[in-house]
């Protein structure tokens, strides 16, 4: 299987296995379990996004904010007087999770959280930009 095909593998295992956390997630599953459930997730998008590093801007800062918000669910679930539900519900890993699977669903992506200035000096975040350079995806304020 090429590069390519391996990277569309991987992310239907992503997709199916995020599918499984909403649902367990929906269904009050105890936060231990959907924290694991997420750990594996987020450790999922850190190799998928290790085969993009080098081709892709921005690849690699989205692979650190994902790295930190699993240690963080890491420690939190190691920390026994911490609300583990609180850590799991108030993580931002599952956004992280969304702007990997939507850069994997478009075609010619070339940047993820990718920084740009409006006309006021103000920066924008952009999730995603594909179609080279014609479609910006949640471009939000910070």
């Amino acid at each position: 299987m090429d590069q390519r095909g391996d990277l569309q593998s991987l992310a239907a295992v992503l997709k199916s296995n995020w599918l499984q956390l909403s649902q367990f997630i929906a269904n009050g599953q105890e936060p231990a379990e959907v924290a694991n459930r997420l750990i594996e997730i987020g450790r999922s998008c850190i190799r998928l996004l290790d085969d993009s590093k080098d081709r892709l801007e921005g690849a690699d800062k989205l692979q650190r904010r994902i790295t930190r918000e699993v240690i963080r669910l890491e420690e939190a679930k190691s920390n026994v007087g911490r609300n583990l539900s609180q850590a799991v519900f108030c993580s931002n890993l599952k956004q992280l999770v969304e702007v990997v699977l939507t850069g994997l669903s478009l075609p010619n992506v070339t940047g993820l959280l990718k920084v740009f200035v409006d006309r006021d000096g103000e920066p924008l975040t952009v999730d995603v930009v594909a179609n080279n350079g014609a479609t910006w995806i949640k471009v939000r304020k910070d």
